[in-house]
């Protein structure tokens, strides 16, 4: 049994962890708009306006669509609709455009 080769091979050798280059500053935020830096001023984020939600919802229902057969018709993700429709998704005039033109919303 001299012609086998009974060493261990070791693929994976254990390391010490690679530390991250990038260090996350802590952010100060604000109920209006987050600071990114000490010397940056505040930067708002504009939201859907619940007017605008209400409009997609109402058009969506009485054209009898659910969240599903929008997003499939407008090739977007469900969950973005979803988070349109809660105002939760931060204004993109694109997509709202979009929705409004394939809904029939002025």
């Amino acid at each position: 049994m001299n012609h086998q080769d009974l060493k261990p091979i070791i693929l994976n050798p254990k390391t010490e962890p690679v530390k991250k280059s990038i260090i996350a500053k802590k952010k100060d935020t604000t109920i209006q708009g987050v600071k990114l830096d000490e010397n940056d001023e505040v930067i708002s984020i504009k939201k859907i306006p619940r007017e605008i939600s209400t409009l997609i919802i109402n058009a969506r229902v009485s054209k009898k669509l659910n969240r599903k057969d929008l997003a499939n018709q407008l090739n977007l993700r469900e969950d973005v609709i979803a988070d349109i429709e809660l105002g939760k998704a931060i204004y993109n005039g694109n997509q709202i455009a979009k929705i409004k033109k394939y809904l029939g919303i002025k």
